[in-house]
């Protein structure tokens, strides 16, 4: 490429820094010619450029051939590239949609399986209800974590549904007690049971016999304590089944 500055200032924008190009003419079949006006002098070393005068850029076939093949890698590339982001977009949304879709199922199951729940015992009568009462023992008032069923000595319990037993032991406060795990984060737990029927990694199925009501533990009078717990936090387990 060959450069050549021509014409002087007049009139022009000493501050301005743009530069004005347009495709001229060339004595030359073999090179193509762009003559550029300039608005402040922009190229230092060209002596000839002045403000508001011009310079002629030469360039050869061979350099017009490699500016064209830079232009059409370049075009080639962002149409690659267009290409690559429509791809990205279409398995983000792809993801998403999947996600929902898993989600969905989840809900899903988890309904069925709160409105699948049997009731653990023979009796319907529920005593007292899950949530703040008077405790029996102390007089104040303290959070219950489940429900309890009245019930007679020696009457059957079930599993509400299908699982593995987590416990079949005794603690002070429980008496005997049994916790099943029902997957997804659901278990549910039998206590102050007179007798288990089954122990710790036991495979059970709904409506399975699992033990006997009692009074044992913590107890004023033969009842099933019924507590349902979802990712490790009481819920109400009428939320799950009803007595009737």
């Amino acid at each position: 490429m060959s450069v050549q500055g021509t014409g002087s200032a007049s009139g022009a924008d000493s501050g301005s820094k743009a530069i004005f190009a347009a495709p001229a003419h060339s004595a030359s079949p073999s090179a193509i010619t762009i003559r550029i006006g300039a608005f402040t002098a922009a190229i230092d070393d060209t002596p000839a450029l002045r403000v508001g005068g011009e310079y002629v850029a030469s360039y050869g076939n061979g350099e017009i051939r490699t500016l064209l093949e830079t232009k059409d890698e370049l075009t080639e590339l962002s149409g690659m590239l267009e290409e690559m982001v429509r791809s990205l977009s279409r398995t983000v949304l792809d993801a998403q949609k999947a996600e929902a879709d898993l989600q969905q199922q989840k809900l899903r199951h988890n309904a069925r399986q709160m409105h699948s729940f049997l009731w653990p015992t023979s009796s319907r009568t529920v005593s007292s209800s899950f949530g703040y009462r008077t405790d029996p023992f102390k007089g104040s008032s303290s959070f219950h974590a489940g429900i309890d069923i009245a019930a007679q000595t020696g009457d059957f319990i079930f599993a509400a549904q299908s699982g593995t037993i987590l416990a079949a032991e005794w603690s002070a406060a429980r008496g005997n007690y049994i916790v099943i795990d029902h997957g997804n984060g659901l278990q549910t737990s039998y206590m102050h049971l007179s007798s288990s029927a089954v122990s710790a990694g036991d495979k059970v199925v709904k409506g399975q016999r699992i033990g006997q009501v009692g009074s044992t533990g913590r107890s004023t009078g033969p009842h099933l304590h019924f507590q349902v717990s979802k990712q490790n936090k009481t819920v109400n387990p009428l939320s799950y089944v009803q007595p009737n």
